[in-house]
């Protein structure tokens, strides 16, 4: 009998059998290599600067820089992935031959269109990385004004002046000006209190300084313009705005003239004369214009200008653009008004705090502006204008097992949220001593722990710890218990319901079913008796992250302590969280990962959106968030990319269909399902990057459909590139992402010519 040399299994050739084993293995294997990413989460709409180039409006904002095609009203967002040193922007200019200049907190940028190049303290001679604001003279020489003087650039050579004169040698300039005799001047705003600051004047050779000392204006100001006529306008603090001509100083204040307020933001110029002032105000702001004689004034109340606070103004013709704090740039005609918005982003940049739900949905508290939510897909909020939230200045944010909201605000006590009504617990209506709620913890009896201040207790106790069972609140402070302080308590919950209280004197376990304390300090081992914030990873080991001293490790025996010299990107510590094996902090500098005895850190330069990080969290995809005090939201998916049913059968329903396949297959999804906390946005469609990858991980094709939350989306791949050339036999590999970049779902299938 002769030999066999097929497969008996599927009685084909023995190459092709064992070529269909291991693809085969390779689909049902839930795992690839394309992996690592970054995408930042920006909110576009706080404007710091502005400037109009033919029909580009370019915006400079806390989460990045936008590019506003004026004709259509499309726009293009660049952040620190996209080639910016820093998201938060303090200015933009564009030059004669097409150059856009971005002032930053870490330096000054020149974007060519193709290639951005940094000046920085670090490889220039920039007195300082915080840009303000940026002009060219008559000359064409750059000048840029920064937290330390200002910098004159002609392409090639540097000037440098700290001293601008009278003895202003420590002033941040705000604001620059060039007149026609190619005069700098300067608005100058002291870095400490008391110090010399006003305004200065640059001929050439000699700065000359008017202060208080010198003339009757102050010492601090913000912006500054110089109008047709020479005419120095110069923008203050809190005294309004001081006109300076040969005769001399002028003031206008909001008491002495019909100017709207008195600390001024930014100016601009229509027809050499009219001035255009943008000011900042808790109480009254706006835009004011002033033709030398008359005053008008445009704010929320007798205009559709989207916000009071003004940071920006950029004038074209008859169209004048206000840059507003959070609500974009408002447009005016002289007629009517418009408004260009980023939309999909979170409302606000500012994050305090991190959690996420049983469906994936990540919540993010803000500093001053209520929740922000992500699906995956589209961004919504919860604030005082839209739910029953009272206070937008959220502590912490917490979904317990049942995916019920608890949020901890900065004044108004405790909230609840269960998809359907907000429940508020304060000092007046419940058992708190406090209406600041610094962290939340649940227990498995389903007790809540809250770390709680603003009490105004015996012998000036301002904090506790506070139970509640869902209907009697016990609290625990110096005076009724072992809690070793009453100041930052963050709490936490351990594996056998053993409450850990950081605090800024050291740590605190209780023992509630013994009633009994125990605490911790640096006599015992732990880095730093500042402790802001406590994990425990799956062995029940306990985490601290400390305020000053690093991250301690504490497994009930022994301690380990963790410092910059063992490779954490800084010992102020804000946040720190589990992922599997892996334990991740947030610090002012950056963010660490622990892994296999190591530290891995990650800093803006590698994608993150800033390096001033106040808060991590690990979601049940495993992807990364990661909250920073000024500029948005980093998610990091450092993954293998993972076929499974939790996210791309269950939360995305992506199906491939045949598979293996040899004319065309069809790849199905569908956008994820809300929870019970977010209310469904019916008939929306997204835009939806579908890539096919090859083993090696090359690019193969590149589809953008559509999604919708309502039915499934379905794309048909005949097996062929980008050039429309049948691709060879093997495994391809299914990316979805979405319009920001987030991966969303991912599969695999096999191509057989």
């Amino acid at each position: 009998m002769g030999k066999d040399n097929s497969c008996i299994f599927w009685r084909l050739p023995l190459w092709i059998g064992f070529f269909l084993i291991i693809v085969l293995s390779l689909l049902f294997s839930p795992y690839t290599s394309l992996a690592g990413e970054w995408t930042n989460y920006t909110n576009a709409n706080e404007v710091s600067g502005s400037y109009i180039e033919g029909n580009y409006l370019w915006v400079a904002s806390r989460g990045g820089v936008v590019r506003w095609n004026l004709s259509d009203s499309t726009y293009t967002k660049f952040n620190t992935k996209d080639g910016l040193a820093d998201n938060q922007m303090k200015d933009v200019y564009a030059d004669d031959e097409g150059n856009k200049w971005f002032g930053t907190v870490e330096g000054v940028q020149k974007f060519d269109s193709v290639t951005w190049t940094t000046y920085n303290t670090d490889n220039s001679p920039l007195p300082d990385n915080t840009v303000f604001a940026i002009i060219q003279d008559t000359l064409s020489n750059f000048w840029f004004g920064t937290g330390y003087g200002i910098a004159c650039f002609d392409g090639m050579d540097w000037q440098v002046y700290t001293d601008l004169g009278g003895g202003a040698t420590n002033v941040a300039v705000r604001g620059i000006g060039v007149d026609s005799q190619n005069r700098i001047w300067t608005a100058n705003n002291p870095d400490d209190y008391g110090e010399s600051g006003g305004v200065s004047v640059f001929d050439g050779s000699t700065w000359t300084r008017h202060d208080p000392n010198t003339s009757s204006i102050g010492q601090y100001f913000l912006s500054l313009t110089v109008d047709g006529n020479d005419d120095v306008w110069a923008g203050s603090w809190t005294a309004g705005v001081y006109r300076y001509d040969e005769s001399g100083w002028q003031n206008y204040t909001s008491s002495n003239c019909d100017l709207m307020g008195d600390q001024i933001e930014c100016f601009d110029v229509e027809e050499d004369s009219i001035i255009w002032i943008g000011n900042h105000s808790w109480s009254t702001g706006g835009v004011s214009r002033f033709d030398g004689t008359n005053w008008t004034n445009y704010n929320t109340d007798n205009s559709e200008i989207g916000e009071k606070d003004i940071y920006s103004i950029s004038i074209d013709g008859d169209n004048k653009y206000f840059g507003t704090s959070t609500k974009g740039v408002s447009k005016y005609n002289g007629s009517s008004w418009s408004s260009y918005r980023t939309s999909n982003e979170p409302h606000c940049n500012w994050i305090t705090s991190i959690d996420t739900d049983n469906m994936g949905n990540i919540y993010f508290g803000t500093s001053f502006y209520g929740i922000a939510i992500f699906d995956g897909d589209i961004w919504s909020s919860y604030y005082t204008g839209n739910s029953g939230l009272g206070d937008d200045f959220i502590n912490c944010v917490y979904l317990d097992d049942g995916d019920t909201l608890w949020v901890g605000t900065q004044y108004d006590g405790l909230y609840k949220y269960d998809g359907i009504s907000w429940t508020n617990f304060d000092e007046g209506n419940s058992g708190l001593l406090g209406n600041i709620i610094l962290s939340i913890a649940k227990d498995s009896q389903s007790n809540l722990w809250l770390g709680t201040a603003g009490w105004d207790g015996p012998m000036g106790q301002d904090g506790a710890l506070a139970k509640f069972d869902g209907t009697n609140w016990t609290n625990y402070y110096l005076q009724n218990s072992g809690i070793i302080d009453d100041d930052g308590l963050n709490v936490a919950v351990d594996n056998g319901d053993t409450i850990w209280i950081g605090t800024e004197e050291g740590v605190s376990k209780f023992d509630q079913f013994g009633n009994d304390w125990t605490d911790y300090t640096t006599a015992d081992g732990l880095a730093d008796n500042f402790v802001t914030r406590i994990a425990i990873d799956t062995n029940n080991t306990k985490w601290f992250a400390t305020r000053w001293g690093g991250v301690s490790k504490f497994d009930g025996s022994g301690w380990i302590n963790y410092d910059e010299s063992d490779g954490i990107a800084d010992n102020d510590v804000r946040d720190i969280a589990v992922d599997g094996e892996k334990i991740w902090i947030a610090t002012e500098n950056g963010v660490s990962v622990f892994e296999s005895d190591n530290w891995t850190t990650y800093r803006q330069v590698d994608g993150l959106a800033d390096n001033d990080v106040t808060s991590v969290c690990v979601d049940n995809t495993g992807y990364k968030w990661f909250g920073t005090a000024k500029c948005g939201i980093s998610m990091y998916d450092d993954n293998e990319v993972c076929v499974s049913e939790s996210i791309s059968q269950l939360r995305y329903n992506l199906l491939v269909y045949p598979n293996p396949f040899r004319e065309k297959t069809v790849i199905s999804y569908q956008l994820s399902v809300i929870s019970k906390n977010q209310k469904p946005i019916t008939g929306y469609q997204l835009p939806i990057t579908l890539s096919i990858y090859d083993l090696s991980g090359r690019l193969i094709r590149t589809i953008t459909p559509y999604a919708s939350r309502i039915t499934p989306y379905e794309v048909t791949w005949d097996g062929t590139d980008e050039t429309r050339e049948r691709v060879k036999t093997g495994v391809y590999f299914i990316k979805l992402q979405t319009e920001s970049g987030r991966t969303i779902g991912t599969g695999k299938m096999i191509f057989i010519k």
